[in-house]
């Protein structure tokens, strides 16, 4: 029998380290336990931590463990301070545990005395605060401390978190007996507000011979404005006998500038139209990095296709042109990819190519047939979870 393999930490995923105005954020390592001890075996430190080392060789034993979940931030080398991101899931009903799984951190930090009331601890945070919004693609982030730390609280209020809760006589502390709490919040949908300031944006793309008010499409929307979305669904022109390049340049402009938190979801005819505009803005990329804030956050591709359909002859003129799927992947974070096992107008073979161009896995909903509303489908659940998963 195999043993198990152990599973990456979050912060794998990130490409450290990361530089700020003044400073260098990194993952912390054994080798940076003696340093980080210059400020974390202080007692006016710990005075309000809610774990603080007894002695030295309790923070040798203590602190290996702690270190996947640690941050460092260096000034002109020297570590000055820690942050703390723990990621976890959120709670939520039996049915969707498996989409509430690694969608938050909470968060906590030191930082030497010597350097404090110089903004320092602030702009690692709000870095910090960046890397789980825009790399991690979590959706929310948290962190708690005792009333009385009112300086953590005004950090709090600084890198833009917001007062969610407090608490009376909640918790025990060491010297103090028990102690009110309060809890800070910031969503990924309001961080991206203040950054750019704007909600994030959804665009939803019906398909051949359908219209805005088709289907599933306004339960979706409805869905997705309640989440805190701008929501644009355009009526592509003469669907009934669609232009390639006329679709592709509709669907450009209800698109507009993409950033991090935007979502595109495309149904049929529509996602081979979405993956056309994100294939064209990865040409014009090309030889540059793209930002992670300039990525479409998530793209929904409903029984889509890339090249001529047999069912449908009728749009063997527009689907001929086929598309470069290569460097979609680059421009957008998360890719959902969904069919049915029944669709009588899109074979699961066109499906499943699209899927393993992009790289990702197909998601199949049992008797979904195309997902028309004359199917039954005014809602299709399946295609909005993607989409919340990363905003």
């Amino acid at each position: 029998m195999s043993e198990p393999q152990p599973q990456p930490h979050p912060l794998d995923a990130v490409a450290w380290p990361k530089r700020t105005e003044r400073l260098v954020l990194r993952r912390a390592g054994e080798h940076d336990i003696d340093a980080l001890w210059q400020h974390r075996g202080r007692d006016d430190v710990g005075e309000w931590l809610g774990w603080h080392p007894v002695d030295r060789a309790d923070w040798e034993a203590s602190m290996p463990a702690r270190l996947p979940d640690t941050l460092v931030f260096e000034l002109d080398g020297r570590i000055i301070g820690d942050v703390l991101v723990s990621v976890g899931s959120a709670w939520s009903q039996r049915e969707v545990r498996d989409r509430a799984v690694g969608v938050q951190a909470e968060l906590g930090w030191t930082m030497h005395p010597d350097f404090e009331g110089r903004g320092y601890a602030s702009e690692a945070v709000r870095e910090v605060i960046r890397v789980c919004f825009e790399e991690l693609g979590l959706h929310r982030i948290q962190a708690g401390a005792f009333t009385p730390n009112e300086p953590s609280q005004k950090l709090m209020r600084r890198v833009g978190m917001r007062l969610e809760s407090s608490s009376l006589r909640d918790a025990l502390h060491r010297d103090h007996g028990w102690v009110d709490g309060v809890m800070y919040g910031l969503l990924a949908e309001e961080w991206r507000r203040q950054r750019d300031g704007r909600a994030p944006r959804a665009t939803i793309l019906h398909g051949f011979t359908a219209s805005p008010e088709d289907h599933w499409f306004p339960w979706l929307a409805e869905r997705l404005e309640a989440a805190g979305f701008e929501v644009r669904v355009p009526a592509l022109p003469d669907a009934q006998d669609p232009d390639a390049d006329a679709w592709q340049a509709a669907a450009s402009d209800a698109i507009g500038e993409i950033r991090d938190g935007d979502a595109v979801i495309g149904h049929s005819l529509g996602a081979l139209a979405a993956v056309r505009v994100l294939a064209e803005r990865a040409r014009r990329a090309e030889g540059g990095a793209v930002d992670p804030a300039d990525r479409l956050g998530s793209l929904v591709l409903v029984s889509g296709f890339a090249g001529p359909v047999e069912p449908i002859p009728e749009l063997d003129r527009f689907a001929a042109a086929g598309v470069d799927l290569a460097g979609v992947p680059a421009v957008v974070r998360s890719i959902a990819v969904l069919r049915s096992d029944d669709d009588a107008i899109v074979p699961a073979a066109d499906t499943d190519a699209l899927a393993a161009a992009l790289g990702v896995p197909v998601e199949v909903v049992p008797g979904g047939g195309h997902f028309l509303g004359r199917e039954g489908w005014t809602k299709l659940p399946a295609a909005l979870w993607p989409v919340l998963r990363t905003s």
